[in-house]
C-alpha cells in the first residue's frame, strides 16, 4: 500500500480520513519553499556543529538537534500551521482536555548509513501503555521535508496499515514505503504507525525538521521547558507557549504556585486567581 498524498488545498476532514485509515498522509507543499528554505536556515548552523553519527539506532550517518523552537520565532509557523492544528485537534482531542508539543527536533542524514529499525513513537511507555489498536491516539508526530525527500537520499520509510497491527507482527521489505516529498512538504503519522529514518545513497544530505504532539496528561519525551526555557517562551506567539507546556492541562495538571503555569510566559494579575467554587489554593 503507498503513502497516500495530498495537495495543502485538501479537506481536513478528508486529510483525517486518509490519516486514520493508514496511518500516514502525506501533504504537498504544505509550507511553501521559500519560508522552508529560511527556516532550514535557521538550524542548519547548528546542525553542522554537530559530528555524523548517532550508532545502530539511528544507521550510524545521521546529525541532530532537539530544541526546535528555540531557534527563532519563524519556526512557530510549522506547528501553528491551520492544517497541523486541525489534525491535532481532531487525532488527540477527545483523549485530553488540551494536547503539547511532544518532542522536536532536525535530523539530516548523510549518505553511508543504513536504515533504522522500525518502530513506533508509541515504544517510549511500553510497557506501561500496551500497542492496543482499538485504544484512542496519544501522539501525532510531523515531519517536514527541510530538503526534497527521495528514496535515493534517505526519506523516511513507513509501513502504512501499520497502526491496526498486533504489536508482535513485523513488516516485510514489501510493506515498507518511502515519504518522497518535494521541500516543504510534511509526512504525518500516527504514534502506533511502524517507521524509521532510510538510507541516503546520495552525496547530500537530507533534511529534516520535526515535532510530535502527545496528550496533555503524558509525560513529554522532550523536556520542553528546558528545552525552551521561560526567558525564550516569552518572545513565542501565544499558542506556541501553550503548546510547549506553559499551561496546565485542566485544573489541577502543571499548576504552578496556585496558578495556570501560564503565568510564567504572560503577565496577569494574580486576582483573577482568587478561590474559584470553593477550591482554595
Amino acid at each position: 500500500m503507498p503513502i497516500q498524498s495530498v495537495e495543502r488545498t485538501a479537506a481536513p476532514d478528508d486529510i483525517l480520513a486518509i490519516l486514520k485509515r493508514d496511518g500516514v498522509v502525506i501533504i504537498r507543499e504544505l509550507i511553501d519553499r521559500a519560508a522552508m528554505q529560511d527556516i532550514v536556515g535557521k538550524v542548519e548552523p547548528r546542525l553542522a556543529e554537530r559530528k555524523t553519527g548517532g550508532g545502530k539506532f539511528f544507521g550510524y550517518r545521521k546529525r541532530s538537534i532537539g530544541a526546535l523552537f528555540s531557534h527563532g520565532p519563524e519556526l512557530s509557523q510549522l506547528p501553528l500551521n491551520p492544517t497541523v492544528q486541525s489534525l491535532a485537534d481532531q487525532v488527540l482531542g477527545p483523549s485530553c482536555k488540551a494536547y503539547q508539543l511532544h518532542a522536536t527536533g532536525s535530523i539530516q542524514v548523510w549518505g553511508g548509513g543504513q536504515n533504522q529499525p522500525l518502530h513506533r513513537e508509541l515504544d517510549a511507555y511500553t510497557p506501561f501503555i500496551k500497542l492496543n489498536p482499538n485504544d484512542p491516539e496519544y501522539i501525532l508526530f510531523f515531519m517536514f521535508a527541510g530538503s526534497d525527500f527521495t528514496a535515493e537520499n534517505g526519506a523516511t520509510r513507513l509501513v502504512p496499515g501499520s497502526h491496526r497491527w498486533p504489536a508482535d507482527r513485523c513488516a516485510a521489505e514489501e510493506e515498507v514505503c518511502q515519504a518522497a516529498m518535494p521541500q516543504g512538504s510534511a509526512v504525518v503519522w500516527l504514534g502506533k504507525t511502524l517507521h524509521g529514518l532510510g538510507t541516503n545513497t546520495t552525496d547530500t544530505p537530507r533534511t529534516g525538521l520535526f515535532f510530535s504532539f502527545s496528550v496533555g496528561w503524558l509525560r513529554q519525551e522532550e523536556n520542553q521547558y528546558l528545552a525552551v526555557p521561560v526567558d525564550i517562551a516569552k518572545e513565542l506567539p501565544e499558542r506556541l507557549q501553550q503548546l510547549l507546556g506553559y499551561r496546565a492541562h485542566d485544573t489541577f495538571l502543571g499548576w504552578v504556585d496556585g496558578r495556570d503555569s501560564e503565568l510564567l510566559t504572560r503577565e496577569t494579575p494574580l486576582e483573577m486567581f482568587e478561590d474559584v467554587e470553593g477550591v482554595t489554593y
